[in-house]
This record gives structure tokens, sequence and C-alpha cells, in this order.
């Protein structure tokens, strides 16, 4: 018997033994990964966090760090939700709780440089890979380090394919800029400017505009005024989309060359034609002739089946750059890892996919590498400079489509070469302005049409509804889909759309506002609020953060005003904005409904002692508001991307016209509508964007000073 114990003994000893021993291996190493798996860079988060996860990986399977006894990689991610406060303070939860010895991140320059300042006052490397902003390596920071290319840099590879262009027969003399007002923007056209003073060209023009604009018509004619040879831009790729139409529809076919992933991206192929012939500068392309690079694009495309961007190969050459500086320190003191990346120089292997020769860092923590050129061809983006590295030789130039003809607008003052290139070109000529108005026209008018559901169901309900932008997200979805699947037209898609988001209307109401009629206005605002974020969050998990555009042969069309032009699915828009205030104004003034709708919006307690069932009409003008956005959405998503975030580019907006126009008043929103869009126009001409930008606000703050109830705002409002 007591043999029999022992050996129980021994048994449980070993099985014991057997499940805690893996308490005894090596623990993985913690690696931080900071990237937007929300917000409006959700799309390109999760790119990057595919690259860092097959990167990992494979470190895994080879044996982990050899250095540290096989240990493996293990990515502690963290959602910067694309944006810069949330950021920094995940990059300190990584460093203060997760105890990672490097981090690597984190997208945008904005999320970058906080979130990098926190790992430089604690001590800890960070390996920035996408970043460009000049000053993330200007900075003396001791433990950051990049592997992207500086933006500035980009101008010097765009002056050597400038040159490389001439030997061809390529007519360039004469550049103009157009860049979006933010960091990445000023930091690339800044570099341009610089660079290109010393080059045989003369920079006509320089403009700037803020991104997500719904039109670029007033900045395309000054481009085509100053009879730019190149135009190069800097601008997100949604943004790039509407400056290419615009130039389209200007009749204008300069030598388009665009900036990293803005320019070179999958978004960017749907609207076909337009981009065919254009050229991209970029940090690394999927078909760039070296082996790394290739088994690096082979691994991506059998992990997830489809083309890694050049955000995904810098994420992927971050990680196992991390590895080899683990590797190289022998331990997982931050500073030993930091001394590591400093020594570091790497020629072969799975971090050297990018364009460079070699991979090291220089006393700023700045990775010598630069950028490659690509050309859209057959509807593909193929690498055609430099050559050591291209898969093509550069195509005869397929410009913007051959209909369309250059024809005369009076030209601002040219810079001559070599001097600094303003902000903004004098823009007094009257085809500039002309151009202006109507371009600010055609934006109120789209502006309004968003604008007066918001309206009509503050004036009815006196609900504040911060949700307006996301009912409009999911009617662009719905005529995209409309579109996309039974090839419907957006114009006709407005006839099934509407019906739908008149229900969701009619839901919205029962299920969740109808509890807030009454209520103090800061829980409508919570509750819309909070459905706003629902809606958006929803989204993501069913469409991704991926743009989605509609392309027609119409959407890159102009009417011609004059010496101006407006194109045409912004026509459309217009014409429909002020038929659906007249249909709205006809259902008020001439039906029994209109006349209820009224009483309510005068006073409740009246229209309920005179008969009316007052949870009826609240239903059927949430109903009315809400479908009104069946109208907007289909129009709109020939004009923009549709993303699970393009609603809130419009919610502000939309408040800021009714409160100038009047709450509660219809033909107050539409000319309210006008004004915001006028404003922004006309100050965009003289102006730097972001100054245009807020000149609405300006006009908002002066119209509470002067009628605070606004310029038409119906009895009771407030």
């Amino acid at each position: 018997m007591k043999g029999f114990y022992r050996q129980l003994v021994l048994y449980l000893t070993v099985a014991f033994m057997a499940f805690v021993s893996p308490a005894y291996a090596v623990e993985p190493v913690k690696v931080g990964v900071l990237v937007p798996l929300t917000g409006v860079s959700a799309a390109d988060g999760g790119r990057l966090l595919r690259a860092h996860e097959l990167a990992a990986r494979q470190i895994n399977e080879a044996g982990g760090i050899r250095a540290l006894g096989g240990a493996t990689i293990e990515l502690v991610v963290a959602d910067t939700q694309s944006r810069p406060e949330i950021a920094r303070s995940e990059a300190e939860r990584l460093i203060s709780r997760s105890k990672v010895s490097v981090i690597m991140g984190a997208w945008t320059s904005s999320a970058t440089i906080p979130s990098m300042q926190v790992a430089e006052r604690y001590r800890t490397p960070f390996i920035v890979t996408s970043a460009v902003t000049d000053k993330i390596t200007e900075q003396n920071m001791k433990f950051v380090f990049r592997v992207a290319p500086k933006g500035s840099w980009a101008a010097v590879d765009v002056a050597k394919f400038i040159r490389f262009m001439r030997a061809k027969g390529q007519t360039i003399d004469k550049v103009a800029l157009v860049y979006e007002d933010g960091p990445f923007g000023q930091t690339v056209s800044d570099g341009y400017k610089h660079v290109l003073a010393t080059e045989d060209v003369a920079i006509v023009s320089a403009q700037n505009f803020k991104t997500g604009s719904p039109d670029l018509s007033t900045q395309a004619a000054k481009l085509k005024a100053s009879g730019a040879d190149l135009v190069l831009s800097v601008a997100y790729v949604d943004d790039e989309v509407v400056l290419l139409r615009a130039l389209a529809a200007q009749r204008y076919s300069p030598f388009v060359l665009g900036f990293g992933g803005g320019h070179v991206h999958p978004s960017l192929l749907q609207i076909g034609d337009l981009a065919e012939g254009t050229f991209g500068v970029v940090e690394w392309m999927s078909d760039i002739q070296k082996q790394a690079s290739t088994d690096f694009v082979t691994a991506y495309k059998a992990a997830y089946g489809d083309v890694p961007l050049s955000n995904a190969a810098q994420a992927y050459a971050s990680t196992w750059v991390a590895a080899l500086a683990l590797e190289g320190a022998g331990a997982r003191d931050t500073v030993k890892v930091r001394d590591a990346l400093r020594q570091l120089h790497v020629e072969t292997g799975p971090a050297s996919l990018l364009p460079g020769d070699v991979l090291a860092f220089d006393e700023n923590g700045q990775n010598t590498v630069g950028n490659v050129i690509a050309e859209v061809v057959d509807g593909a983006f193929v690498t055609v400079w430099p050559e050591a590295v291209a898969s093509s030789e550069v195509k005869n130039i397929v410009r913007l489509p051959a209909s369309i003809e250059t024809t005369n607008i009076p030209s601002d003052v040219p810079l001559e070469a070599g001097e600094k290139a303003e902000t903004q070109q004098s823009g007094f000529s009257s085809a500039i302005i002309m151009q202006a108005v109507i371009s600010g026209l055609a934006n109120g008018a789209i502006y309004g049409l968003i604008a007066v559901g918001l309206t009509l169901i503050f004036g009815v309900m006196r609900v504040i509804n911060f949700a307006h932008g996301e009912f409009l997200m999911i009617a662009m979805y719905l005529g995209y889909f409309a579109w996309a699947v039974p090839g419907i037209d957006p114009v006709l898609a407005v006839f099934i759309v509407t019906p739908i988001l008149m229900l969701a209307g009619v839901l919205l109401y029962g299920g969740i506002i109808r509890f807030t009629i009454g209520a103090p206005e800061i829980n409508q605002m919570a509750v819309t609020l909070g459905l706003s974020l629902l809606l958006q969050h929803l989204a993501l998990v069913f469409f991704t953060g991926d743009n989605r555009l509609v392309t027609l042969p119409r959407s890159s069309t102009g009417f011609e005003f004059g010496s101006a032009i407006i194109q045409m699915p912004q026509l459309i828009a217009g014409a429909a904005a002020f038929g659906l205030l007249a249909l709205l104004y006809l259902i008020l003034k001439r039906t029994d409904f209109g006349l209820m709708m009224r009483s309510v919006s005068q006073s409740s307690d009246g229209a309920a002692l005179s008969g009316i069932d007052i949870s009826s009409v609240y239903k059927w003008s949430m109903a009315v508001g809400i479908g009104t956005l069946g109208v907007a959405g289909p129009l709109l998503v020939s004009v923009l991307y549709v993303n699970p975030h393009v609603g809130a580019l419009f919610t502000l907006k939309a408040f800021v016209i009714v409160i100038i126009g009047g709450l509660g008043s219809f033909g107050g929103a539409l000319v309210g509508a006008l004004i915001v869009g006028l404003a922004e126009s006309i100050a965009g001409v003289w102006f730097p964007a972001s100054f245009a930008a807020a000149v609405p606000f300006g006009l908002l703050i002066l119209i509470l000073l002067v009628r605070p109830q606004g310029l038409f705002s119906q009895k009771g409002a407030h």
C-alpha cells in the first residue's frame, strides 16, 4: 500500500511539474504597438497591425530572441483611437503598466509626437513606423528612431525624378503645389519649396485646403490659371480624389504627382481614368525588385489575401528592427535596447525590404532611406523609379481624359524660380472670384441638404440630435451599395434610400427619442451623442474603415457658368436641396400634417388641447427629418468617400448652419448653409485654408452677439 502511495505521489509530482513548467520557461519579451484601430484611421491601423503580427509570428517561429534564451515576441497592442491625447495616455500605459521593452507606432504624426515624448521621458525606445513630420527626429531625442524617411526628403527624390523625366523629353518648367493644411501637408510642401528653389523650375502657385473639403474647384481653377506643367499634391486619399475630379471638371490636364499613401492607395484606383497616368512618390511599393520585399509580399498575401501598402512594409520592418535590437542587446533593459538600435546595420534579411541599401540610424535616430515613384498603368500602381528597383519603365503619360481641353483663365502673378512660394496667390482675377462664388453656392447647397432635416427635428420636437451625421453616413452607405451591387444610379437610389431612412426615423423615435422628450437638453445631447458613437463603431464592424466611392461618368464633368465651372454631382445636389426645401414648404403650408407640425412647434400643450396626437406628430416629424438624409446621402456619395466617420465632418457644420439661420427655420437653414459655403470659399481665395475654415465660426459668434435667435428663428426657439 505504501508503494502505491509513493507511486501516486510521484505521478502527481510529475503531473504538477509538467503543469507548472511553462511558468519557469523564458518569459516573452513585451513589445508595445500603438495603432489606430478605431477612429478615422482605423483602416490603416488594421493594415499596420497585420504587418506587425506577421513579423512577430515569423520571428517566434524562427526561434525567438536567441540572446534571451529563445524568448518570444509578445505584442502588446494599444488603440490610439486616431486621437493624439489617447496615443499619449496609451504610450504611458504600455511603459508603466505593461513594462514593454520597446514601442512601435503610431501612424500619424499628430499621434506619434506626443506618444514618443512619453517614451523619451520614460527612457524607452520608440520606433516610428510611418509618421513623416521632419521634427520627429530633429529634437535631439535619444530614444526615438524612425524607419520611414522624413517628409521633406520626398522633395529630393521628386527633384531627381523631374530631371529623369526631362531627360526622357517631358516638359516640366512650371510647378504648382497643392496641399492639406496640417502638419503632414505643411512639412512636405515646405520641403518641396526649399528643394525646388534650387532647381531650374518656377514654383508658380501654392494652394492649401482643409482636409475633408467636399469641393476643391477654386484651388483647381487657381492651379489652372498658373499654367503649371506639374502639380505636386500632398493630400489624404479622399482629398486626392476630390482634387483630381476638380482638375478634370476644370478641363485642366497637368502632369500630376501625389505624395505617399494619400495617392498610392487602392481607393484612388476607384476613379478609373482620372487616376490613369498619374504618379505618386511613396516610401515603398510591393513590386520593387528586392528579395526581402518579394518575400514579405508573398507571406502577407498568403496570410491575409491582399497586397500590402507602404505603411504595412514599414510596420513589418519596424518589428524586425525591434527583434534585431533585442538580439543585439541581449537584454530587456530599455537603455541597452536603445544602444543596440544605434549600432544596427542591416543589409540583408526581412528588415531590409525598404528601398535603401542599408537600414541604419544616424545620430538623430533617422534611417537613411529614400522613396520610389509609382505610376498608374492600366488601373494598377507600378514602380517606375529609381531604375535600380523599378519593375517597369515609365509609360507614355496618359493625361486626364483626352476630351478635356485647357481653357484660358486669367492667371495670377507667377512666382519666379528660386522665390519662396506663398501660401496663396493674389487671387484677384474675376474668373477666380467667380469660381469661388459658384463653388461656395454649390457647397452651401450640399450643407443645406444636410441641415434642413436637423432644423426640422429641432423646430418641431426641440430635440438636439448629435447623431444626425451618422444617419447621413448610413444613407451614404445605402446609396453606395445600391450602386455597387445592383448598379442603381444614386439619383434613382434616393427613392429607395429615403423610405428606409424614414423608417429608421420612426424606429429612432419609438426606441430612444420619445423617452427624452421634455428632458433637459443635456440629457438629449448625451443620448444622441452616445448613439452617434455607437453607430460609428457598428459601421466599423460591418463596413470596416475603408473608403468607398461611387464613380460615374458625370463625376468629373462640369457645367459652365461664364468663366466658372460647377461639377455635375454638386449641381444635382444643389438642385435637390432647393427641390427638397420646396417640397417641405408645401408639406408644411398646404397639408393637414404640416398644419399639425406647425401647431406642435408653436405650442405642444396647445396642440394637445386641440386634439392633435402629439406623439404621432413627433414620430413622423422624426421620420421626415431623418428621411431628408435619404436624399442627401446617395447624392453626396458621388461627391465624397463614405466611411464610418464621414458624418462627423458634417454634424458640427450643420449645427453652425441651423444656429446662424435660426433654429427651426427651413428657409434659415438654406440661407445659413449658403452663407457658410460662400464664406468658406471666398475667404479661401485670399487666406490660408485654416483661416477660411474658421470664418463660419466667426460669423456664428457675430450673429449670436447681434441676433442670438438667428437670422430667421421661429418663435420660441432659443
